[in-house]
């Protein structure tokens, strides 16, 4: 199987549906012309939505937060946002670290989204869909599906936007930075890593798709992939909600 290329009848079925809920992450000012790179999530709790994706996306790009950008397949208008959270440690997380998880959730706001768009949103990434990598066995077959930076991603001329799912196919290596920090393993990588901080990690057992973490870190050249579980990323999501909830 090519690491590098959706080849596989897994891959190639899949590809679609993903990119429904797996989106790229731009910016823009206002009505600018949008930049950047990244790859974000779409979550569903209850019947509530929120978009994920690493926070090292918009630091790393001196990104505002107000200038998050993340449409939806075939659509040419952004996701409202109408607020965001940083993910803590605590939220479920055993990591040593003082520091906040580089994780980062946005509400969707979605009256707003509603009034401007026919498109129902949609997320495969339910509770129900959420598989912990603790209790994956080491050497499974993990997928990474995200959108790396690429040359020409942005046509201004033609004001065109070229964003590519990309897929990445490897295990989950016994190596690791501790629970609930893991490692992908997987050949090189004949494209940059940069773009794909947010993606989702997947698990394919008896063909169900589980989403079993985020990417955080990696480098292209030896095919590592560090990722978060993504049972913290959920657990942070519905703390979020718990929150907005007691606010309404």
């Amino acid at each position: 199987m090519n690491p590098n290329k959706a080849t596989s009848y897994r891959e190639v079925g899949l590809a679609f549906e993903l990119r429904k809920f797996v989106r790229p992450v731009h910016f823009a000012e206002g009505e600018g012309l949008p930049w950047g790179f990244g790859t974000a999530i779409i979550v569903q709790y209850k019947s509530d939505f929120f978009i994920v994706t690493a926070r090292h996306v918009l630091e790393n790009q001196q990104a505002k937060v107000e200038d998050f950008r993340v449409r939806l397949d075939g659509e040419n208008i952004a996701i409202p946002v109408c607020s965001f959270s940083k993910v803590k440690v605590s939220d479920g997380s055993s990591l040593s670290s003082p520091e906040d998880l580089d994780v980062i959730i946005f509400e969707v706001d979605q009256r707003l989204y509603k009034s401007i768009s026919l498109q129902p949103l949609i997320s495969y990434c339910t509770e129900e869909s959420v598989c912990s990598s603790y209790f994956i066995p080491d050497g499974a077959e993990l997928l990474v599906a995200g959108y790396p930076e690429i040359e020409n991603r942005y046509d201004y001329e033609s004001e065109k936007i070229n964003d590519p799912l990309a897929f990445k196919v490897g295990t989950k290596s016994v190596l690791g930075m501790g629970d609930p920090m893991y490692m992908f393993s997987g050949e090189p990588f004949n494209k940059t890593y940069n773009g794909m901080s947010g993606a989702p990690v997947f698990w394919i057992e008896d063909g169900v798709l589980k989403v079993t973490g985020m990417v955080l870190m990696g480098t292209a050249s030896s095919g590592i992939l560090h990722y978060v579980d993504f049972r913290v990323v959920f657990s942070a999501v519905a703390k979020v909600w718990l929150k907005l909830q007691a606010c309404n």
